[in-house]
C-alpha cells in the first residue's frame, strides 16, 4: 500500500507525479523505454536517453528526490546506450552474478559521494532478494577443497575479506595450440601463472589444455589470489591436493618469489572464522598467524608447491 505504481512512459507524466507527491524513493524502471517528447528520436534512442537522463537529474537535484534509473546492459556487459549516461548520474551500480546460481553481487563502479571498494552479496530465495547472513560463506563449498585443483584463497573487496574457492582443471591435447580459459580470473595473469609454474616450479602445461574458475561468478581482480591459483594450476597438473583446511594468499613475481599482500591479517581473521586450520603465506609475514592457525611461510612458489600432498 506504500508503494506506488505509475505505467507510464511518458517522462511529462513522470516528472510531474514525482515532482506533485515528493515520495522518498522513485524508481525508473527502465530508462530505455521513457519517452520524452521534447527529443528526436524514438525511445531508447542516444538523444532519447540522454535529455531523459538530464531532467530527471535535475528534477532529483531540485526536489531532494532521490531518483534510481534502472538501465540494460548489452551482451558485453556495459550500460547500453550512451556512455555520457554513466557520466551524468552520481552513482552507478551493477547487479552481477551467475544466471542460474542464487547469489548476486551488487558492485559500486562509480560513486561521487564515496568509495566504490566494497560489493553488497545477496541472495535469490522463495521471498525474493535479500542481504547474505553469511557472506564469508557465500561461496564457500568445504566438500570441493580436498579434489586436486582447487584452493581457497581470500580477497578482498574493498573493507570485505571473501573467501572465494578456485578451481582448475589440466587435460592433455592432442592439438598444436592447446587451450586457455580463464572465468572470473584475468586471462592475461593466467598466461603469467603458467609461464612463472613451467619455469620456477617445473610444472609442465604446455601441451595442456588449462581451465580456471572463480567459484560463484566472483570477478578476482587484485594479485593476493595469484599463490592460490597457481597452486590450483600445480595440483591439477600433479593430482595433488594442498593440506585439508588451508587457505592460501600470496602474489606471485615473475621470479617466482611470493610477494606479501596488504592485509594479511584480516584475511586470516575471516580463514580463522571460516574453520581454517592452516594458511600458506608469504614468507615475508612470518610475524603473522591466529593463535590455532598452523602457518606454512614460503619465500618462492617451488616451496609452495612442495607442500602439495
Amino acid at each position: 500500500p506504500s508503494v506506488v505504481v505509475a505505467a507510464e512512459t511518458d517522462l511529462d507524466v513522470l516528472i510531474a507525479t514525482i515532482d506533485a507527491r515528493r515520495p522518498p524513493l522513485a524508481v525508473i524502471d527502465s530508462i530505455q523505454t521513457v519517452d520524452d517528447q521534447g527529443c528526436a528520436g524514438a525511445p531508447g534512442s542516444v538523444n532519447q536517453v540522454r535529455g531523459a537522463a538530464a531532467r530527471l537529474l535535475s528534477l532529483a537535484k531540485t526536489s531532494g528526490v532521490p531518483i534510481v534509473l534502472v538501465g540494460h546492459v548489452t551482451k558485453e556487459g556495459a550500460i547500453a546506450g550512451p556512455r555520457t549516461l554513466e557520466h551524468m548520474v552520481d552513482v552507478v551500480l551493477y547487479l552481477e552474478g551467475e544466471r542460474h546460481g542464487d547469489h548476486r553481487l551488487l558492485r559500486g563502479v562509480k560513486n561521487r559521494f564515496g568509495s566504490t571498494d566494497d560489493i553488497g552479496i545477496l541472495v535469490l530465495d522463495d521471498a525474493g532478494i535479500r542481504e547474505s547472513d553469511a557472506p564469508g560463506r557465500a561461496f564457500l563449498d568445504e566438500a570441493s577443497l580436498g579434489i586436486p585443483g582447487s584452493a581457497l584463497a581470500v580477497v578482498c573487496e574493498g573493507s570485505r575479506p571473501l573467501a572465494v574457492e578456485i578451481q582448475a582443471l589440466a587435460v592433455k591435447t592432442d592439438f598444436p595450440q592447446p587451450r586457455r580459459t580463464a572465468s572470473g580470473f584475468d586471462l592475461a595473469r593466467l598466461h603469467v601463472l603458467l609461464a612463472i609454474l613451467d619455469k620456477r616450479a617445473k610444472i609442465r602445461l604446455g601441451s595442456s589444455d588449462v581451465y580456471l574458475n572463480a567459484v560463484g561468478g566472483v570477478r578476482i581482480g587484485e594479485p593476493a589470489a595469484d599463490l592460490a591459483a597457481a597452486l590450483a594450476l600445480a595440483g591439477a597438473a600433479t593430482d595433488r591436493v594442498l593440506p585439508p583446511g588451508c587457505v592460501v594468499v600470496g602474489e606471485v613475481g615473475l621470479g617466482g618469489e611470493v610477494r606479501r599482500v596488504r592485509r594479511t591479517e584480516q584475511r586470516l581473521v575471516e580463514a580463522a572464522a571460516l574453520g581454517m586450520q592452516a594458511a600458506i603465506l608469504p614468507a615475508a609475514h612470518a610475524s603473522l598467524g591466529p593463535s590455532g592457525m598452523r602457518c606454512h611461510h614460503v619465500a618462492t612458489l617451488a616451496e609452495a608447491v612442495r607442500l602439495l600432498v
